[in-house]
């Protein structure tokens, strides 16, 4: 037997699980990611609900109601997380972070919503739900190409800018005041909420650098989870679990325009604000890099040496298009012509369990 044949016989790590020569031991470091790791992640993720909770007090707790805020103080552990894993060089979660977020937030959030304060004929509706399917279609169009370029960002910015107008839009003298826009938002945060805001940016900003820190490890020493795998099927719905929390108490009260309202607002700073902040960065950082290492000093070649964001195709082939159209469900409900039921609420929830084995089975063959 030659030295190459014995090496690949007895000596890599990456044979397949039935080959005799293989130990239990190394089975069970190709297999699994070491302890350490999964403590750590698990310490990133609890620093990170605690930060999206700290943040959801501050910006709208006791008499500053409001979903734009709950949605803000939502979004702080997806974006703080979003940007560390471009920061620290892992753009390949970028994408799973925020479409696998946003996924949440309008299937397993949004059932357990409605299953809690069901919408009725008397329920207000806001213009701006409306908006989630055109942006997420926006977003797929740009993908098609695997890639999101700094030019994209711009057209996710200019839509954002609009969609930000109808936020703001007055409701119409015939209806009740939305809560997404009520007099509430307009309270400004006293110095205790600084303070405690300011923690949570402490908290999300130590729990996105373990989180992304770690992920990466795990995925190298896991046989079958990569780090986008990880991304998606584990950080995200993790993520989102302040989101759940919120929104449960929220809908106990019987505020369903609310909770929609504080859902679609994360949805919408995933898809029109951190989406094209990333690819800036992305763009920013690739480019000064290699012009730092360049012969030429023009500032010119800078749109020739950033790096696109990428943008996976197993993202863009299941997860964007389940977006789309959780998005096209909400334009009919934010018209008025459509309720979402109880029954159709619990599809919705039991609906994410459904995406993430079936996410997860299509990730273990590509």
């Amino acid at each position: 037997m030659g030295l190459r044949a014995f090496e690949e016989q007895y000596i890599r790590l990456d044979k397949p699980a039935s080959c005799l020569h293989t130990s239990a031991n190394m089975l069970l470091a190709q297999a699994d990611p070491d302890h350490s790791t999964l403590l750590l992640l698990f310490a990133a993720i609890a620093a990170l609900y605690v930060a999206g909770r700290l943040a959801i007090n501050a910006l709208a707790g006791g008499e500053r109601q409001s979903a734009g805020r709950r949605a803000i103080g939502q979004w702080i552990p997806i974006a703080a997380t979003t940007l560390a894993a471009v920061l620290m060089k892992h753009p390949e979660m970028v994408a799973s972070l925020v479409i696998g977020t946003s996924i949440a937030c309008l299937s397993m959030a949004l059932g357990m919503a409605i299953l809690l304060a069901p919408m009725t004929d008397q329920t207000r509706r806001h213009s701006v739900w409306a908006f989630v399917c055109p942006a997420a279609i926006v977003v797929m169009m740009a993908g098609f190409k695997g890639e999101l370029v700094w030019w994209h960002g711009i057209v996710f910015l200019l839509l954002g800018a609009s969609i930000l107008a109808v936020w703001h839009q007055k409701p119409s003298t015939s209806s009740i005041t939305d809560a997404g826009v009520s007099n509430s938002a307009s309270r400004s945060l006293d110095s205790t909420a600084i303070i405690i805001l300011l923690i949570s940016l402490a908290f999300a900003g130590v729990g996105a650098w373990l989180a992304v820190r770690q992920t990466p490890i795990a995925g190298m020493n896991s046989r079958w989870m990569s780090t986008g795998m990880l991304a998606s099927l584990i950080l995200s719905p993790l993520l989102a679990l302040p989101t759940f929390v919120t929104i449960t108490h929220v809908a106990q009260r019987g505020d369903s325009n609310g909770a929609i309202s504080s859902l679609v607002g994360t949805v919408l700073l995933n898809l029109c604000l951190l989406l094209p902040l990333a690819i800036f960065i992305q763009f920013g950082l690739t480019a000064f890099g290699a012009r730092a290492q360049a012969d030429g000093n023009a500032l010119a070649a800078l749109g020739t040496l950033g790096q696109a964001l990428p943008y996976p195709a197993a993202v863009w082939r299941l997860d964007t298009i389940i977006l789309i159209t959780l998005g096209f469900l909400l334009i009919p409900v934010s018209m008025g012509r459509w309720l979402i039921g109880a029954s159709t609420a619990l599809c919705l929830s039991l609906g994410y369990m459904f995406y993430l084995v079936i996410n997860f089975v299509l990730l273990i063959r590509h």
